[in-house]
This record gives C-alpha cells, sequence and structure tokens, in this order.
C-alpha cells in the first residue's frame, strides 16, 4: 500500500512520522544500564507494537468491508431514486467524498500506528481531514506514546492547531477497560492490546485491579485470562450495529479455558467472520499471535442468540457425557444460526458451520492441515477415570526430596520431557528439576514423610495410572502400571476407577482419532502453533470409543508395545492406528487421511 495518496484525496497530507514510533519503541526494549528498568516497565505494560504491514492487514479485514458495504448501500440508494440519479452518482463518485466516514477506536493505541493506517485508507476512499480528524479516537496509559500518536496523526493530516487541540481530547490518556462510555459508539474497532499474560511474575495483575476487572466484566474476566481477551470483549462492546472490529490477540484466546467466558460473551456481541495467523512469532512480543475479525450483531439478534445460547447450554449439561464437552454440545445446538469462517493467509481456507461450529480453535486447526472427521463415540474418558493435575505447590514440595537412583523400587519422578509415544525416557534421558540437572531422579520418601500435603500427593502417586504428556505435536501419553512413576508438573494423571482398563485408556488417549478431535477442540492454548496442551478437565471431556472389540483389540497391540522394539515396533503402531480409528468408527474414506497427517508427528519419537 502506498504511503500516501495524494492522486485519490482532496488533500495533500504529511508523512506519518513512524520514525517517532520506532524510536520510542526501541527505547523501552533497552536492556543495558539504565535501560533495564525502561525494559521491565515495557514488559509490565505490554508495549510491543504493531508493524506497519500487520496494521494494514487489521484496516484490510475491517475497514475496508465496511466502507464497501456503506457504498453499497449508496449505490442501492441511487437506484431506488432513479437512472437518473444513478448515472450522477457513477460520475461524480471518484471526486466526491463518502458521505459517512466511520468513527475508529484504538482502545491501546500506543504511538498510533493502527489509527495511522486507518487515516492512510480513509485518504485514499477520499474523506476529507476533517472528518477523518473527528473519526480517530484512541486510548493508552502511557503518556509519551500517546503525545506520539496525537504528534503523528496530526502532521499526517496536516491539522491546524484548533483541529490539533480537538484530536487530543479523543486520542487521550486513559485506561480504556474502565471507560463505559466507550459501549455502542464506534464504528471501526481496531487493536494491538497488551499481551499480559498472568502466569509471568511481571504482567501479573495486582488484586485491586483484578477484582475491578472482574466487576466490570461481570465476571469474564477473571484468573489467567491475559489482559488481550479483556480488551477483545471491550472491542466488541464498543462497537454499534453494522460495526467491524479487528484484534490481533496471543493464540492462546483461541481455546484456553480462562478465556471460554470472553469468548461467549464476544460471541453474542459480535459475529467471528476470519481469522489471520500471522506466519512467525512475533519478535518483539515473543509469541505467535493471530488477528481476528468480527461483525457486530444488531441488538435484536444479540439477544436472540443470548437466549438461545442459554438453552443450548442448559442441553449440553444434560448430554454433554454422552460425548464432547458442553460448548460443542451448545454450539451444534445452535448450528441453524452458524455461518461460515474465512481462515488466511495460506492456504486460504472458508470453513462451513458444519466443520468449525463455534468453535475458535477450529481454525488453527484447519490452518495446520489437521483432518476433519467424523467418529462415533459413546461416553468420555471421566466416566472410567479421575483426571488430575498437579500444581507449583506439589514441584517446589520436592525441594530437597530428589535423589538420584537406579532403584528398582524407588519413585521416579517423571516430566513432560520424559514422555514420549507411548514410551517412558527415565534413565535414558537427563532431566532438569529445581536448578539440577539428574540422570535418574526419585522421590526420597523419607525427606516427605512428615509433610501432609506431600504425603496425599505420594499416596496418589504410587496409584496405577497413565500419565499424559503437554506440549506435544499429538498426544503423548506412558502407563504406569506398577505405581512406580511420580509425576512433575505439568504432566496430567489419569487414574482408572478399574485397574483392567489402564490400557484401553491409553488406546483412547494414543489414537489417532483422539488427537484429531483434541486439534480440533483445543489448538491455541499450547506455547507454539504446533503443539497442544490440554488441561485435566479438557483430557476427562475425550471421547470413548463405540466399537469395544476393535478397542480391546488396540489396547492389547499396546500392551505388547511396551515390550517391543526395532522394526517390529513400528509394524505394532501401525496396526495399533488401524485398530483405534476402527474403535472409533472413523469413516473407511477417512482414516487414510487421519493416518497420514498423525503418523509423521510421532516417528521422531518411536525410534526405540
Amino acid at each position: 500500500m502506498p504511503r500516501t495518496a495524494a492522486g485519490a484525496a482532496q488533500f495533500r497530507t504529511g508523512d506519518d512520522q513512524e520514525w517517532l514510533s520506532v524510536s520510542y519503541e526501541s527505547s523501552l526494549g533497552r536492556t543495558n544500564g539504565q535501560g533495564k528498568k525502561t525494559a521491565r516497565r515495557r514488559k509490565q505494560l505490554g508495549a510491543f507494537y504493531t508493524p506497519m504491514l500487520l496494521a494494514d492487514v487489521l484496516v484490510e479485514l475491517s475497514l475496508k468491508p465496511w466502507l464497501k458495504e456503506h457504498q453499497q448501500v449508496a449505490t442501492r440508494t441511487a437506484v431506488q431514486r432513479g437512472a437518473k440519479a444513478m448515472r450522477h452518482a457513477m460520475t461524480t463518485r471518484a471526486r466526491s467524498a463518502p458521505h459517512v466516514c466511520p468513527t475508529i477506536l484504538d482502545p491501546a493505541c500506543g504511538s498510533g500506528n493502527l489509527l495511522i493506517a486507518a487515516a492512510r485508507e480513509l485518504v485514499l476512499v477520499g474523506c476529507s481531514k476533517a472528518a477523518i480528524a473527528r473519526a480517530m479516537h484512541g486510548v493508552d496509559i502511557d503518556p509519551i506514546a500517546v503525545s506520539i500518536a496525537r504528534t503523528r496523526l496530526a502532521h499526517f493530516l496536516r491539522l491546524s492547531p484548533v483541529a490539533t487541540r480537538q484530536l487530543a481530547r479523543q486520542v487521550r490518556v486513559g485506561d480504556a477497560l474502565f471507560e463505559k462510555n466507550l459501549q455502542g459508539a464506534f464504528d471501526i474497532v481496531l487493536g494491538n492490546p497488551p499481551f499480559l499474560n498472568q502466569l509471568v511474575g511481571d504482567t501479573v495483575v495486582d488484586r485491586r485491579r483484578a477484582q475491578k476487572l472482574v466487576q466490570r466484566f461481570d465476571g469474564a474476566v477473571r484468573g489467567y485470562a491475559d489482559m488481550a481477551s479483556a480488551f477483545l470483549l471491550l472491542g466488541a462492546q464498543a462497537l454499534k450495529p453494522g460495526g467491524r472490529m479487528a484484534m490481533i490477540e496471543p493464540i492462546s484466546v483461541l481455546s484456553a479455558a480462562h478465556a471460554h467466558l470472553v469468548r461467549e460473551r464476544v460471541g453474542v456481541l459480535a459475529k467471528l467472520e476470519c481469522i489471520y495467523f500471522e506466519r512467525q512469532r512475533w519478535a518483539s512480543a515473543s509469541t505467535h499471535v493471530a488477528i481476528l475479525s468480527f461483525a457486530s450483531v444488531h441488538a435484536s439478534e444479540s439477544a436472540l442468540s443470548s437466549d438461545r445460547a442459554k438453552v443450548a447450554h442448559a442441553q449440553a449439561r444434560k448430554t454433554s457425557r454422552a460425548g464432547g464437552d458442553i460448548a460443542s454440545h451448545a454450539a451444534r445446538a445452535q448450528k441453524n444460526q452458524g455461518h461460515s469462517l474465512r481462515v488466511l493467509p495460506m492456504p486460504a481456507l472458508i470453513l462451513p458451520w458444519s466443520a468449525w461450529q463455534g468453535k475458535w480453535s477450529a481454525a488453527m486447526a484447519a490452518h495446520a492441515g489437521v483432518p476433519r472427521m467424523k467418529q462415533r463415540a459413546h461416553g468420555v474418558i471421566g466416566d472410567r477415570a479421575r483426571v488430575a493435575a498437579d500444581f507449583r505447590d506439589q514441584y517446589y514440595g520436592l525441594q530437597g526430596a530428589i535423589k538420584d537412583s537406579k532403584s528398582s523400587h524407588g519413585l521416579r519422578i517423571i516430566t513432560t520431557g520424559l514422555i514420549d509415544w507411548g514410551h517412558c525416557m527415565w534413565g535414558e534421558r537427563p532431566v532438569r528439576l529445581l536448578a539440577n540437572v539428574w540422570k535418574h531422579p526419585e522421590v526420597n520418601e523419607r525427606a516427605i514423610a512428615n509433610d501432609p500435603y506431600m504425603k496425599d500427593w505420594l499416596a496418589d502417586a504410587k496409584r496405577p495410572k497413565v500419565l499424559v504428556a503437554v506440549q506435544t505435536k499429538a498426544l503423548e501419553a506412558v502407563v504406569d502400571a506398577t505405581g512406580h512413576m511420580a509425576p512433575s508438573v505439568p504432566l496430567v494423571r489419569v487414574v482408572p476407577h478399574k485397574r483392567a482398563d489402564l490400557w484401553r485408556i491409553l488406546a483412547v488417549l494414543l489414537s489417532p482419532a483422539t488427537s484429531a478431535e483434541a486439534w480440533w477442540r483445543h489448538a491455541g492454548a499450547g506455547l507454539s502453533p504446533h503443539a497442544l496442551k490440554l488441561s485435566a478437565k479438557q483430557i476427562a471431556a475425550l471421547p470413548l470409543p463405540t466399537n469395544v472389540l476393535a478397542w480391546n483389540r488396540a489396547a492389547a497391540v499396546l500392551e505388547k508395545l511396551h515390550h517391543t522394539s526395532g522394526t517390529a515396533r513400528q509394524k505394532r503402531i501401525d496396526e495399533f492406528a488401524w485398530l483405534a480409528m476402527q474403535a472409533s468408527e472413523v469413516a473407511q474414506a477417512e482414516r487414510a487421511a487421519l493416518w497420514a497427517w498423525w503418523r509423521p508427528l510421532i516417528t521422531h519419537r518411536d525410534n526405540k
């Protein structure tokens, strides 16, 4: 996109002073000397400004469709007024400004990159500088960044001193999260909110602010919810009927459990139309992001959608134990209201409602090439097992209670890095625990014998179970049939109600069909767009197979595989995969594609 548009505009613009933004962001990122304090402040603010190329994508997904729709409305109006009026409109369209210049909000405007990108587009379509200046609104808590945004806009639009002072009232210092006067006031919302992970010390909000956020958003933003999700809900609330929003979000917002209420509330207010996945990790913010594009829902549609959502969720609670989670049941109950979802940039996809059913994570699964298949289910893992995960207290409770030993009777400490597909690498691979490297880490039971909290953990660790790893491309798990494996955070343990189900549960978790289903339900929650991270609750909701005979045969193959290596192991893995797909009654025509997707994901893990 050209940096100026003198040929299409009614006035000459100045340059956008982008160097001011670049210089300020650079100063925030310094790490030497005095810059250490500045770099920490940058992290606390979540101040990672939008690259201009990415800013143009947000404009492409929100402002341009809005302008196109309003131009079509103007054309239809001209047609209704008669052919003569229409011919006049067509001959004057190129040199006349649109009747309406949309009001635009950036609730975390920083140094103004998104506002400048929007202003450039409005210049291209012929809006006057006065109309553009009136349209721009921005809020940010950083006064220096706000000053830069004002300066850039005033210079770009060549504003008079009076207009510049008016702009200063619209682009202002403040905290948009607590400004209720923003609700329902804007045609376009563009945003690159601060990414403040609530699991990292420097970015955790204080208790007082956290409580205010709970109250402000009626409980939707709480716990470990990233602050970026709060801005997403704010943006949806700020839209007028017919408005549009494009927001940069960390990929975790697509499926993370702590953001599910935000997704639900946003879905009532606005319709998700497109998800654009940035190809590479955003270097400055060190996180993977996606651009989410929405069209607002009219008030009557919003109320109807809200009522249907309540009914759907009530029905889902009655039927969820038959397979799938509440959200997927609610989505299926509303499928008559469904719409397709675009996934960009490459490969460009259009997902029909039947494929994504309101699950934002489905876009990432489709983008990653995960096959969508139909499988039958009878119940969920939680029906046959207790699924749980430990917390940091258990991890740090092992301080001073680890020894390096090859004892055949010791309680071995297992980390997620020691679990491969169906195989435990304890003793074969060193592991880092509590700032030390261990070759054969075991629990020193005497050291925690008098700690009642760790004593309960110890007793549970000695139960036969299945241990499930996190941050993996396909689900990876291993059986602990003798109770000699102590899971370290963040492993998830699955303890069957009946010991006879131990290998059956493993067969469900290692099935290609289960991995694909997990991707379509929960893609995005991991640290990487190429990895899964399931919570204990999500694992408990994974479906059980319906073909019991094939399920039992698959479990028997896994039990033999436990003692197999070399070429025989590869053959038994393939035998298991086909039996597992048969157990879930995956359609015959879909099995080859599912196997072809799943098999390479574990190939580098099964050369034992």
